[in-house]
């Protein structure tokens, strides 16, 4: 064997390997992602077999089988190996996953291969395979599953959040705010006289519909949460009362709430809920996730505990 030749054979076998460990990597990726479990066993041999692709170069048909035509035939051929076909939609939706989590991986890697060249001072004069090494493949597919586990994370995480907030729409006096509302299961607040729970909104939803000097009366009156405050609330005059409630751990306060025209749930077909309007001088999610805390008590039954 010549030199020429042990260097292509080198290459052959570093590009399988690698191979094989980005599509362990992207088949668990989309295992994640679209929460179909796939076995080891599987996963395995459809990585294998999807990486088995680098060996073309060795073949006459190299131009043919190297097409991004045959790429996309393997991949609906190798996904449903994988997880199996249960129906079309639920199909494509894997391969787009599929697909998404390649070009990912790719620009980790690509990304991470020029920053080495750069560093090495290469950066000028890079062409595709230099210096690439068992121990720089490792440490990109490493990259690549922390990157694809750390998206999957904080996805799941915000749909956790997502899963918990509902759309409300407060109307009062023809004026109509819509926001994210927090469904609270602890939320117990209510109007010690007529018993109407609470619903509590942040000021900074009212930021738009205030003049300036309005808005910090507010918030200044919002803050000290004096009785007294309340005779110099110039608007809704007749809309106004104070819900004494308390913290744990804290001495009696007073929450300025409001009696709006209607709360409804645009969630639940526009269902219209009993409630009064806490407003909270400050903003009640620092990542704007919720303007909104509803109480879980008000919202109407799902169909499915109904049908329970």
């Amino acid at each position: 064997m010549t030199r020429r030749e042990g260097s292509v054979v080198y290459y052959v076998d570093l590009l399988w390997g690698m191979n094989v460990c980005i599509h362990l990597l992207l088949f668990w990726g989309t295992a994640k992602w679209t929460r179909k479990p796939i076995s080891t066993k599987r996963l395995w041999i459809v990585s294998a077999a999807g990486s088995c692709s680098v060996f073309t170069v060795l073949t006459p048909f190299e131009e043919w089988l190297m097409h991004p035509g045959f790429a996309l035939l393997l991949s609906i051929i190798l996904v449903p190996a994988a997880f199996g076909f249960h129906s079309f939609t639920l199909f494509l939706q894997q391969l787009f996953v599929f697909y998404m989590l390649s070009f990912l991986t790719a620009g980790i890697i690509t990304g991470l291969h020029m920053m080495v060249l750069f560093q090495a001072g290469q950066g000028s004069s890079w062409t595709p395979g230099t210096s690439l090494t068992y121990w720089f493949m490792l440490t990109a597919v490493i990259v690549a599953a922390l990157t694809i586990y750390m998206m999957q994370a904080v996805g799941k995480k915000r749909e956790t959040k997502v899963e918990k907030t509902t759309t409300v729409i407060m109307e009062i006096d023809g004026q109509r705010w819509e926001a994210f509302a927090l469904v609270d299961t602890g939320n117990q607040l209510k109007d010690p006289f007529s018993g109407t729970p609470v619903m509590i909104v942040e000021l900074p939803l009212f930021s738009s519909f205030l003049p300036e000097q309005e808005y910090n009366r507010w918030k200044s009156m919002m803050e000290s949460g004096t009785l007294g405050n309340l005779e110099e609330l110039n608007m809704w005059k007749q809309r106004w009362k104070l819900i004494p409630y308390r913290s744990a751990g804290q001495e009696m306060k007073w929450m300025f709430a409001l009696r709006p025209d209607g709360i409804y749930l645009k969630d639940k077909h526009y269902t219209k809920v009993p409630l009064l309007v806490g407003i909270d001088p400050y903003p009640l999610s620092g990542t704007n996730d919720f303007q909104m805390i509803i109480p879980a008590e008000v919202l109407p039954e799902s169909n499915t505990s109904r049908s329970a």
